[in-house]
Parts: C-alpha cells; sequence; structure tokens
C-alpha cells in the first residue's frame, strides 16, 4: 500500500482557510475585549474622559488671595469678587466667611464680608479675617457662603465654596 498524506480539508493540519479564520476570531476577541478600543496604533492623541461624578461648576465667584493650599497667619486677607450666578451680593454683604481645621472645628467666626464695589448684585471685596482658635496642625478650610441663596440651584443644594489652606 502507498502512503497517502492526508489533505487539510481531511483533517490532517491547518490549512490557509483555517488559520485565516483563526486570525479573523481572535482580532474580534481582542476588539470585543477592550471595548471597541483599536490596538493598532495611528499617532493620534487621546483625550481621557473624566469620569468623576459631574458636579456644577463654581459660577460666579472668583478668589484672588488666598489660594489653594497657602499658608495663612493668625490673620489673613480674603480678596475676591462675586458676578452673579449663585453668588449673588448685597450692598452690606459680599459674602459670608469662616475658617474651619481639619477636624472641621471652626477657628474663626462666621462673618459677613462687606463688598468694596457693588453693582447689580455684583461686588468685589478685601477683608481680614483673623484666626480666634488654635486650629489642628495641617489642612483646613475657608468655607463661603453667598450673601443670597435666592437661586433654587443654591437652595437646594446649600452652595458653599470650601478653599484647602495651611496653618502656620
Amino acid at each position: 500500500m502507498a502512503d497517502v498524506k492526508p489533505t487539510s480539508s481531511e483533517g490532517g493540519g491547518w490549512g490557509t482557510f483555517e488559520i485565516i479564520l483563526g486570525i479573523i476570531l481572535l482580532v474580534s476577541l481582542l476588539n470585543y475585549l477592550t471595548g471597541g478600543r483599536s490596538f493598532i496604533s495611528n499617532n493620534q492623541t487621546v483625550t481621557p474622559i473624566d469620569t468623576t461624578p459631574t458636579k456644577k461648576i463654581l459660577c460666579g465667584l472668583s478668589i484672588s488671595k488666598p489660594k489653594s493650599g497657602e499658608y495663612i497667619g493668625t490673620t489673613f486677607n480674603l480678596t475676591g469678587k462675586t458676578d452673579g450666578c449663585d453668588w449673588w451680593s448685597t450692598e452690606d454683604t459680599a459674602l459670608f466667611a469662616q475658617v474651619i481645621d481639619r477636624n472641621g472645628k471652626p477657628v474663626s467666626e462666621f462673618i459677613k464680608i462687606p463688598p468694596l464695589t457693588f453693582e447689580n448684585g455684583r461686588a468685589t471685596f478685601n477683608s481680614t479675617i483673623g484666626i480666634s482658635a488654635t486650629p489642628a496642625k495641617g489642612t483646613g478650610y475657608l468655607i463661603l457662603v453667598p450673601a443670597q441663596n435666592d437661586s433654587l440651584y443654591a437652595q437646594e443644594n446649600a452652595i458653599t465654596h470650601r478653599i484647602p489652606i495651611k496653618f502656620k
């Protein structure tokens, strides 16, 4: 009897068709597992999507001093402006402020910040805030509260703004 080698269609090995089919299935599987992202580079810059929970952007408040993470002493200046949106001022109050330490303990009075200028609910301010109690070491916060909470968003979401500060 003559030795006859089986052809690929007879199950004796991998033929061209099976190899191509295997590659297509492998590429499809990789595409599925990577969420449709291509693993072939096309030299495009990809900007990551921010997946943090959405929160309203600070609207209508600009603070010049103190900057986030700035060291403060026993007194410091609070400088900035309110420009409407969720931060409307009155003729005698730009906003309210209080300093707390890292444990949430108030280390200043809850004070009214008077406006330097005022027009149509918008104000500029520059006030000195004094620390009246010894804060815990480390980071604390300057808490700001609008003079008016007339907007529906402000009423439903208790608008405040926290600026991280460090104690000397």
